[in-house]
């Protein structure tokens, strides 16, 4: 009889602990697993790593798998990392927003912020580059280490195409800053085109402002006025040994470069934001693009558009006049051209590239498309040898995705993403061939010890009653 009652507790006490780890495994499989609800090619599963961000910026993965996310919790920009158990803490707080790119490097985490470059380790807090000219339109970007061990900055412009105007006003900074402008990383000669607006700075409504390209607002430029060059410029990208302090120059002329990529061949990949239609010099048919660029070259910013000159008539705007070059002396009539383009500018995010085989598509690049009124947000996979772009992520019925701002894998051939739009970090994983329908679910030591509990609990209930 006593057998009989122990055979019992044991298989009840079985099946209360299957019954516990299954509910949890369902809930956290309908919540988190969200492959049937995305377009995604065949092959990998899809789900939410992370929920409830707080202003999502920049992440990044260290080696063991936990995530470094930067957030914005109470007004304070942070670094938080989530561990693989599930939980989190701040590791650094205190940076200027926005917070744009992570790196690990060794022992340290670097941090691009606004107007910085900060590493953080164990020994403390050194910004290692200072006075990066962002306090525009767009901020310091993408940070990289490159195979011959310098670390790359991505620089954005400080404004749309050269020219201080009521956009800028609108965009928040101009007040607060009303001589900043855009510096030229090197010498640039202008041709003299001025342009006329309001000027939003003084309580007369009927105060006009005159401004010239590369000059503070509400000041005119001459013609073959030359504007001495200035490091670290606007609309750039730079290079340093980490520690040196000393920046120098690789490429130039780039609008908004969001982040760079290199290949083993020693070949570098960046993604670019192009013109847009707005302010005192809009730019009609803008679009997002990616480079192959090598040292020394200059994109075309500001009189030329993926390649193209903006007296095009493509590039003129319906309610405005044609664009003009509004400097001469280029160094080039024949800028590099992209090697892609997205149509409508301001949507490309951080992309990255796959390189391993756990993964699959070595040497493609992901590339993050944010959701405008136009175009869907979206992962697009491009391969660079076969010069071929293709959807990779794309929502159903749902949205899924909202505004994805940065792609990047982990050492293990794990593709995650960052989405701001839903607050959220996705995960993409190749699904194993000898098991392709199998979610693999993390059960939480917390879960195994309500098991535990429940069990101790049924036993002494028990035990009570047989007393």
């Amino acid at each position: 009889m006593k057998k009989n009652k122990l055979l019992f507790l044991l298989v009840f006490i079985i099946l209360v602990g299957l019954l516990w780890i299954n509910f949890f495994k369902n809930n956290r499989q309908d919540k988190l697993f969200l492959t049937e609800e995305v377009e995604l090619l065949d092959g990998y599963t899809f789900k939410k790593e992370v929920q409830d961000l707080n202003e999502s910026t920049a992440f990044t993965v260290d080696s063991e798998g936990n995530i470094y996310i930067a957030e914005t919790i109470s007004g304070e920009v942070v670094i938080n990392k989530y561990l693989k158990n599930g939980k989190n803490e701040i590791v650094a707080k205190g940076f200027n927003y926005p917070i744009t790119s992570m790196l690990i490097y060794k022992d340290s985490l670097i941090v691009s912020h606004k107007g910085k470059i900060t590493k953080i380790s164990s020994k403390g807090r050194e910004d290692l580059i200072t006075g990066l000219p962002s306090f525009g339109d767009y901020s310091n970007n993408g940070i990289q280490i490159g195979y011959d061990g310098h670390l790359y900055i991505c620089q954005g412009s400080a404004t749309n195409s050269g020219v201080v105007g009521l956009d800028n006003f609108e965009n928040g900074w101009l007040k607060d800053n009303p001589y900043f402008h855009d510096y030229y990383p090197v010498d640039v000669v202008l041709s003299g085109i001025n342009f006329k607006s309001s000027n939003p700075l003084t309580e007369d409504k009927n105060d006009r402002a005159t401004t010239g390209a590369f000059m503070p607002f509400n000041m005119e430029s001459s013609k073959e006025t030359i504007v001495k060059g200035k490091t670290p410029g606007n609309a750039s990208i730079y290079r340093t040994y980490i520690g040196s302090g000393k920046l120098e120059l690789f490429a130039y002329g780039i609008r908004n470069p969001i982040n760079m990529v290199f290949t083993h061949d020693n070949k570098v990949y960046v993604a670019v934001q192009g013109m847009e239609n707005r302010g005192q010099r809009p730019i009609a048919n803008g679009s997002d693009y990616i480079y192959e660029i090598k040292k020394g070259d200059w994109l075309g910013w500001p009189d030329y558009e993926g390649g193209e000159p903006v007296t095009l008539k493509k590039f003129k705007p319906k309610n405005a006049s044609q664009p003009q070059f509004i400097t001469q002396m280029h160094p080039t009539t024949t800028p590099v051209k992209p090697l892609v383009a997205f149509a409508e500018s301001g949507r490309i995010g951080a992309m990255d590239i796959s390189r391993q085989n756990a993964f699959g598509y070595v040497g493609n690049l992901f590339i993050p498309l944010k959701q405008t009124e136009n175009n869907e947000a979206k992962i697009v996979m491009y391969d660079i040898k076969g010069n071929v772009a293709s959807d990779f992520i794309k929502n159903k019925s749902k949205n899924i995705l909202k505004e994805p701002v940065q792609c990047s894998f982990s050492n293990d051939g794990k593709l995650y993403i960052l989405d701001k739009g839903s607050r959220s970090l996705y995960c993409v994983e190749k699904v194993e061939e000898s098991n392709p329908i199998t979610n693999k679910i993390y059960i939480p030591v917390e879960y195994l010890i309500g098991t535990l509990v429940i069990s101790l609990i049924v036993i002494l209930v028990i035990q009570f009653r047989k007393r």
